[in-house]
């Protein structure tokens, strides 16, 4: 995850979209910074997304394996506790969330979408009896650069308000479970981090 400098930011004001919602009566702002939200689409409602903290887990091949096949990769991420998170959305669902950040940092994002999807991280997650598991990065044993963008879930982000953003996955999420991560954890370099996080279902 990119670190850019707040310093030489300028202010942006809100998006027109942004604005004639609000002038129709149906903008709304999420309440707190830094936290993850899900944006019913007709109402636009913002519901919050279950909270966790996640400690990082690394998993690296098996010592046969890499004597044999002259290669392997080690990997990495962050697990947190529960199966299953508490917040459930059905697979037909419109999927859109929203973030608030601080005007500071909403300003460098505004300079354009790659900035924006930059300090967005989704992630599908893997469950496992009472835990959750999720990869953000693996690299190669003997040569290579590490992959610091592993399990990243490609998302539209578009600036919503004065210094919220609209989420939205760039192909339908199937049912399963998802984790973003909390804005400005830098995933690659800390062993714990926030996570915000929902679970699909099947239409029944």
């Amino acid at each position: 995850m990119g670190v850019f400098s707040l310093s030489s930011a300028q202010p942006q004001g809100p998006c027109p979209a942004a604005n004639l919602l609000a002038d129709a009566g149906k903008f709304q702002e999420p309440p707190n910074v830094g936290h993850y939200y899900y944006a019913d689409p007709g109402t636009r409602a913002l519901s919050p997304l279950e909270r966790r903290d996640a400690n990082q887990w690394v998993r690296k091949p098996n010592q046969f394996f890499l004597l044999v096949t002259a290669a392997g990769y080690v990997t990495a991420g962050y697990e947190f506790p529960g199966a299953h998170s508490s917040f459930r959305i059905k697979s037909r669902q419109p999927q859109e969330f929203v973030i608030r950040f601080s005007p500071d940092t909403a300003a460098v994002m505004n300079e354009s979408e790659d900035v924006m999807r930059t300090y967005v991280w989704l992630s599908q997650v893997k469950s496992k009896k009472d835990k959750r598991q999720m990869e953000t990065v693996k690299w190669p044993v003997f040569a290579g650069e590490p992959d610091t963008s592993e399990g990243k879930i490609l998302c539209a982000v578009q600036p919503y308000g004065n210094a919220s953003f609209l989420i939205s996955p760039r192909e339908p999420l199937p049912p399963g479970e998802y984790a973003f991560i909390g804005p400005g954890d830098c995933h690659d370099k800390v062993k714990h981090l926030t996570v915000f996080t929902f679970g699909i279902d099947p239409q029944a």
